[in-house]
């Protein structure tokens, strides 16, 4: 499956996002990524210490996500948990006494703990002394083929069979509020410690060891859409900047990348008998205190156990949003089989299933908090609490098929699709879900925002956002707000990164708060124009935003690619459509305002880049390297506020510079990219990749094709289909070159009328006209996947049914890193 393609971000406060390129195709190595990732979290990642005075203290963030069950798990005796001792392979087996053993109906059975010796009675393979091993003769009901296990497929064997001793030991353990039912505990898996987990990123990972739910699946749903904990194993010793730690960095990010609905992400380290939990989420990281395997083996039972067992709130879930899309037609089994086999045996896939999407796995938990989970042939929970889903609508085959549910306030929309999910660890986590309530289709935005209130008020109008979007709700174009909520972690509680750290690393760290807005009308990406005429008719209708909003006095300030839409219209006509008004700002009379939001690297204005590099070069002293490539995101690292001066004239040029990346990188309509070259081989390069190591480049490159009378340099980049819109990039490029040379701003009335004389002048393409396009780009560039179906108009506010351009990732549909295919 092709990787996902290369998209952009905003802009964001102290630490800045610029852009949002992932590392060329060529690039994807492990140790690229690792250093990207490496890069990124850099100082963002606190290393916990115990609290001496605390008998059961776990750490800041340990202690609070599992607070809720510290009574039911902290205080169970080791020495209660037995297990049949056929369950430990006899290659894993530590020297043990006969009083040790327990004939219980008829089977002998062993204490997993050692009290006298303070040591488990499982010898783990690298770190645990071989001198040690039981070489009796017991048998083990552990398959002959598992007798020579990976280390890492005896670790999970370990773990679990911890778990399986406390659901023996504790029938009682029953799902509720905070527990799953012992009988669907999650499992650990090693099955991918020596082949690459599938996901949508196309890196090469191998993770040592994955929890996931003991759910009925098949071996091949197994993605990084499924891991709930990951874990790495290794005898060397731990350090930050070791390989482990790295790896670890780089997992985490894949998990939370594929599940970006995630609040947090948790990993779990064993290096040299010690074990540490990692931390994740939008604001950085954190590593609990070390627990030695065996000298703490109370708070390593504790660990695994509540793991296994805690609800999923307790392991990063969002408990106001669930996604559940449809599991494959293929032999399904429970992870607990899956991990009773060395080598997956399953059964040939349907021939008339699509081979090319990686799903969307169903495996949620039978916990009180997940009434949205298919029904179960057992007991019901308990009904639900105001902050539980109510059940899922019954299925209309009429309807698009619903995977989820996401809470805006008081209502429940139901989620149709995931339209777009940004990615990297610090920033603003955006995800963009297509959702229906009534009958009216909705985009919900689910993001970060930085901290909302210190004092933790949940004023859904401070959210800069919809307070922009309430100034300009009267434009054509612009997202209509229906609804502005900041997530409540608990009742009354907002959702902030700020919960899980120490008061006096919360400010070091950008603490952010979780909200969400639903908006409509759906729109579609520019790049999904279906002809040329339709292109510019939108720019030019973006341009007409940008000059009204100007008129009520609000800049937008980040005019990139994939915030310019299309809006269809019930008559069946299309406009330019605007978003992300999130760094939207009201027009100062001295024109200076923070760098929050500045645009988007490759989009960016000659004007704005000279300022940034100016500033960059003030604070140089203190900050050498100001400008980093991260794993997805090129970052920019200031150690002090600064503002810039933004005009209109500057989100002008950004509108320009968006039309240009459409006619290079386009070759035919309904988003067809060249598969010839990427934008790394053309002269946006100098727009982008080359101009992170240094905005001059930018700068330099951007102010040259402005001034540059020679033509060449754009006319051999543009693609044959879009060649006849050459004449107009020229002569808005004449505008701008004017200006500079003239040390005026460009007028935006010049702009319009150049505009509007080239659509007047537009022939329409005809039905005919396009097929033979798409065919003619069909026979010379096969896709991989079948190019997409002419979109259908879909009035905004009540429409009953779908419209087919709203990108559709296939049955389940999988979260798309490449479009924002709506607000």
């Amino acid at each position: 499956m092709r990787p996902p393609r290369n998209k952009y971000s905003t802009v964001d406060v102290t630490y800045k996002t610029i852009g949002s390129l992932p590392p060329p195709r060529e690039g994807r190595g492990v140790a690229t990524m690792d250093k990207f990732v490496s890069i990124e979290l850099q100082g963002k990642v606190v290393n916990e210490r115990r609290d001496a005075a605390a008998r059961r203290s776990l750490g800041f963030f340990l202690d609070l996500i599992f607070a809720s069950f510290t009574k039911e798990f902290a205080d169970v005796a080791l020495e209660s948990l037995i297990v049949p001792l056929s369950s430990i392979p006899s290659a894993a087996r530590r020297s043990m006494s006969s009083e040790s053993h327990n004939n219980r109906s008829g089977s002998e059975s062993i204490e997993l703990y050692d009290r006298e010796n303070k040591r488990w009675r499982w010898n783990l393979p690298l770190i645990d002394s071989p001198s040690a091993i039981q070489t009796g003769s017991e048998s083990s009901d552990i398959p002959s083929n598992l007798q020579s296990l990976s280390s890492e497929q005896q670790v999970a064997l370990f773990f679990n069979c911890i778990t399986d001793a406390v659901t023996a030991s504790r029938a009682n353990l029953k799902a509720g509020k905070f527990f799953t039912k012992g009988s669907h505990r999650r499992q650990w898996l090693a099955n991918w410690s020596k082949t690459s987990l599938p996901g949508s990123t196309g890196y090469s990972r191998k993770p040592d060891l994955v929890l996931v739910d003991n759910d009925a699946m098949s071996h091949d749903e197994i993605t990084w859409l499924s891991p709930k904990v990951i874990a790495e194993y290794t005898k060397e010793t731990f350090q930050p900047a070791s390989r482990i730690g790295k790896t670890m960095d780089t997992k985490a990010y894949l998990v939370l990348v594929d599940q970006p609905w995630r609040r947090f992400i948790l990993g779990l380290s064993i290096a040299n008998c010690d074990l540490r939990v990692h931390f994740y989420d939008h604001s950085g990281g954190a590593i609990s205190p070390a627990f030695n395997i065996h000298a703490d083996a109370q708070h390593f039972f504790f660990i695994i156990a509540a793991l296994a067992f805690g609800c999923r709130a307790s392991i990063g879930f969002d408990l106001t949003v669930e996604i559940h899309p449809p599991p494959l037609k293929r032999r399904r089994r429970s992870a607990r089989e899956i991990a009773s086999s060395a080598k997956e045996t399953d059964d040939d896939p349907d021939p008339t299933e699509e081979q090319s999407i990686l799903p969307l796995t169903k495996t949620p938990d039978p916990i009180h908090h997940d009434p949205l989970s298919p029904p179960r042939a057992e007991p019901l929970p308990p009904p639900p609490t105001p902050n539980t889903f109510p059940p899922p609508s019954s299925p209309n085959p009429d309807l698009p098929p619903v995977i989820g549910k996401i809470r805006v306030g008081d209502i429940y929309y139901e989620i149709i699709d995931i339209l777009f999910s940004s990615t990297g660890f610090i920033g603003r986590g955006t995800i963009c879900y297509l959702a229906r309530y009534e009958g009216v289709y909705y985009v919900i935005k689910d993001h970060w925002v930085r901290d909302l209130d210190q004092d933790g008020i949940c004023d859904p109008m401070m959210i800069h956002e919809a307070r922009m979007m309430e100034y300009v709700k009267d434009i054509d174009g612009v997202p209509k707000l229906h609804g502005a909520w900041v997530v409540e972690a608990e009742e009354g509680v907002p959702d902030s990164t700020s919960r899980y750290r120490e008061e006096k690393y919360r400010k070091m760290q950008s603490p952010r708060t979780h909200v969400r807005l639903a908006m409509t009308p759906c729109a579609r990406p520019l790049t999904m124009f279906k002809s040329k005429k339709e292109l510019i008719i939108c720019i030019r209708g973006v341009l007409g935003i940008i000059q009204q909003a100007l008129e009520r006095g609000v800049l937008h300030r980040d005019c990139s690619l994939f915030n310019t839409m299309i809006e269809d219209l019930p008559d069946g006509a299309s406009r330019g459509f605007l978003l992300d008004w999130e760094f939207a700002v009201e027009i100062t009379k001295r024109g200076e305002y923070s760098v929050g939001g500045t645009g988007t690297l490759p989009f960016m204005s000659v004007n704005i880049l000279r300022q940034l590099e100016s500033a960059f070069a003030k604070s140089a002293a203190v900050t050498a390297q100001t400008i980093r490539k991260t794993a997805s995101l090129t970052r920019v690292f200031i150690n002090r506020p600064i503002s810039i001066c933004h005009t209109y004239a500057d989100d002008v040029e950004s509108l320009l510079y968006v039309l240009i990346w459409v006619i290079v990188m386009y070759d035919g309509p309904l988003g067809h990219e060249r598969r010839d070259i990427g934008h790394e081989k053309t002269f946006l390069s100098l727009w982008s990749e080359k101009a992170a190591s240094d905005l001059a480049i930018a700068r330099h490159a951007k102010f040259s094709f402005l001034i540059d009378s020679d033509r060449k340099i754009l006319d051999d980049a543009v693609t044959p289909y879009c060649s006849n819109l050459i004449p107009l990039v020229h002569q808005w490029r004449a505008l701008h070159k004017q200006a500079l040379l003239t040390d005026t701003v460009v007028d935006i009335c010049d702009i319009a009328r150049v505009l509007d004389k080239f659509i007047a002048g537009m022939l329409e393409e005809h039905p005919a006209e396009m097929a033979y396009t798409l065919n003619h780009l069909t026979a010379r560039h096969p896709p991989e996947s079948p190019l997409p179906a002419p979109p259908v108009a879909t009035p905004s506010g009540s429409s009953k049914r779908l419209r087919d351009d709203v990108r559709s990732m296939g049955n389940p549909p999988l979260p798309s890193k490449r479009f924002k295919s709506g607000l």
